[in-house]
């Protein structure tokens, strides 16, 4: 029997101190795993699954542990299969030793580097991973989410459903796997800050209690108690130092609004995908009439004017809808080939012309794109 994934922390501190990070690494005093219990914890886990597909090992920054390379060594021993990363922001990499690049490179351990926008020599870290023959790989974060609804409301079946379609990120600690990390972790936020966000035997599974790898599949696959403290649908802010203060891992009103957002717009686009049109715009404008003005996140504006478009109905809106999803990043090919046909569906033959070119040029292959440039053009 195989889990398809489980992270787990080597240490809950940081090097780096992020703003409202989901670890809550900032208020945490220094601690490190106990080794002896990390060990016990996946011997029992060699006994329950054949094989555990991802295994990430995480922090609080994991480069802090002074018996980092035991672990290393002691995980891999353990699920010889595993694609097993080292997640770190990377800061500390040019300092370490010869033999942690070398166990790495004979245990596979992938480095998988989290860019945050401080300093880092990442082509002295890349270099340094082919001198050693040790994979690295990157992702650049600029943004962090808010989770936490700390008046503990949230429809818990709602919010499991809207984390499942964004996340799996299965945490084990000291021997309990819960079925995110905030449960595991949340003591971190109540003791810094005084709160009682309450965890109750019903968020976790013990796996050295009498269960089974099903047991623990299925105990994964169902939302727990907790799940009533995680907002539904996620506001984003800019990564930024912490200041340690509530309000960073708090939403604000306007939070709120930008969460119900990103929460409808799972919906939004199965109506859409299933060309119910009307029916995802009705859901658009509910959302939209207990906002203040339109949102501009680039999903929800491609999706109205795809689907303005498609009704025939406010099209110069569809436009500007268009527009704003373009701006702030929505895919280039797909805005430029729905803007265009509607640019020449409106008469606008500049407009039209420059947007089906650039989409032709995006994507050569696509059909659509190059049958309605040859429309276009053969009207001029």
């Amino acid at each position: 029997m195989e889990l398809q994934y489980l992270e787990t922390h080597l240490v809950d501190h940081c090097n780096l101190n992020c703003k409202g990070c989901g670890h809550f690494a900032p208020l945490s005093k220094k601690k490190f795993t106990d080794f002896t219990i990390f060990k016990r914890d996946f011997l029992r886990l060699r006994q329950l699954f054949d094989n555990i597909s991802v295994i990430r090992l995480m922090g609080g920054e994991p480069l802090l542990h002074p018996d980092l390379i035991k672990f290393l060594e002691f995980v891999r021993a353990a699920f010889p299969d595993s694609r097993i990363l080292l997640v770190t922001n990377g800061t500390l990499l040019l300092n370490q030793s010869d033999a942690f690049w070398e166990k790495c490179a004979i245990n596979n351990i992938i480095i998988d580097i989290t860019i945050y926008p401080v300093k880092l020599d990442f082509k002295a870290v890349g270099e340094i991973g082919k001198q050693f023959n040790v994979k690295i790989e990157e992702c650049e974060k600029s943004h962090f989410e808010k989770y936490l609804n700390i008046a503990g409301d949230s429809d818990p079946a709602l919010a499991f459903r809207y984390c499942q379609t964004m996340y799996k990120c299965y945490f084990l600690q000291e021997g309990k796997i819960y079925i995110c990390r905030l449960p595991a972790l949340i003591h971190i936020f109540n003791e810094y800050f005084g709160n009682n966000v309450a965890v109750c035997n019903e968020d976790y599974i013990d796996i050295h209690e009498n269960v089974t790898g099903s047991d623990i599949i299925e105990f994964l696959n169902h939302y727990t108690p907790f799940c009533r403290w995680c907002l539904i649908g996620w506001p984003i802010f800019q990564w930024g130092i912490s200041k340690r203060e509530l309000n960073e891992w708090l939403p604000t009103e306007s939070d709120l609004l930008a969460s119900k957002v990103r929460y409808n717009l799972s919906f939004v686009r199965e109506l859409v995908d299933s060309n119910q049109f009307e029916n995802a715009m009705t859901l658009i404008r509910s959302v939209e009439k207990e906002l203040k003005e339109p949102p501009i996140e680039p999903n929800w504006n491609y999706l109205t004017a795809f689907c303005q478009h498609n009704l025939q109905i406010n099209l110069h809106d569809a436009i500007n809808r268009y527009n704003v999803a373009l701006e702030h990043g929505y895919y280039e090919f797909w805005v430029r080939y729905n803007r265009g046909s509607l640019h020449a569906q409106l008469g606008n033959i500049e407009q039209a012309r420059a947007d089906l070119l650039r989409a032709v040029e995006l994507n050569p292959a696509h059909e659509g794109a190059k049958h309605v440039l040859q429309q276009m053009l053969r009207r001029i």
